[in-house]
């Protein structure tokens, strides 16, 4: 898969986690939860900066989550969101991304 493909599929992880806390914003709490017990595991600067997107206005805070850009892939690559998610929702975003990345190995 190339990088191209891997933010792709990071950023549709990502679409489906902002659908599922606009749906229950008490998941929210869960992304927190996730962040405070990476940080007892390995701590890291980029907990802190998710704490702060995760902490803004909701609206401002999907900009930043959902941000198609190099600084947008470049939050998402320490993100809790995918987290949020089910592991057959997880495995159903990673197949329709490895099916594509097959499909191009075989137009090759």
């Amino acid at each position: 898969m190339t990088h191209q493909e891997i933010d792709a599929r990071s950023l549709e992880y990502h679409r489906l986690a902002v659908e599922r806390i606009e749906g229950d914003p008490e998941l929210l709490g869960k992304a927190f939860a996730l962040l405070d017990h990476w940080d007892k595991v390995a701590p890291h600067e980029s907990r802190q900066e998710w704490r702060e997107i995760l902490s803004k206005p909701w609206e401002e805070a999907r900009r930043i989550i959902l941000e198609d850009s190099d600084e947008g892939q470049r939050v998402r690559q320490s993100s809790p969101l995918p987290c949020l998610l089910t592991k057959e929702e997880r495995e159903g975003i990673a197949e329709v991304f490895w099916d594509m990345a097959e499909c191009r190995r075989q137009a090759g």
